[in-house]
């Protein structure tokens, strides 16, 4: 059996007992209760200062002409933090920057790319940048 099929087979396995021993119980109580069974203490919900001013530089930086291969690599790099900043967001119960962060990760996800003028770009770029830079505090890791 693949690593995958034995997680998912584990996850309903354990969705299924702590139905049966608990009843009905709210889904962030379960996922915790099974990640603990497969010995997962916690899923880390921040993100790194450095990933967050990185990506806004490269944001910025992405507003000048430069070859395309840098935006392939932005969009790359830009959804994955957007992306993993939507799920800490939601994690941190914030009710709108999860959509805001998602709906950044689409527009620059590398896969189904969305095609824009480079002046809209330009807007887009500067945009996102400073939305991350603004909004950081909410997502990023403390620095004690």
């Amino acid at each position: 059996m693949l690593t995958g099929d034995i997680a998912v087979r584990n996850l309903m396995e354990a969705s299924t007992l702590m139905e049966h021993r608990f009843g009905a119980i709210n889904s962030s109580e379960m996922t915790t209760t099974i990640l603990r069974r497969m010995h997962i203490e916690r899923i880390d919900t921040q993100v790194p200062v450095a990933v967050i001013y990185i990506c806004a530089a490269m944001l910025f930086f992405g507003a000048a002409p430069v070859p395309y291969g840098y935006y392939t690599l932005l969009r790359l790099i830009v959804c994955g933090v957007f992306a993993f900043a939507a799920f800490v967001a939601h994690e941190r119960k914030n009710q709108v920057l999860p959509w805001v962060y998602g709906l950044i990760a689409v527009l620059f996800n590398p896969i189904v790319k969305i095609y824009l003028p480079k002046e809209a770009w330009v807007f887009v770029d500067m945009g996102a940048g400073v939305l991350l830079l603004i909004t950081a505090k909410m997502v990023k890791a403390d620095t004690k």
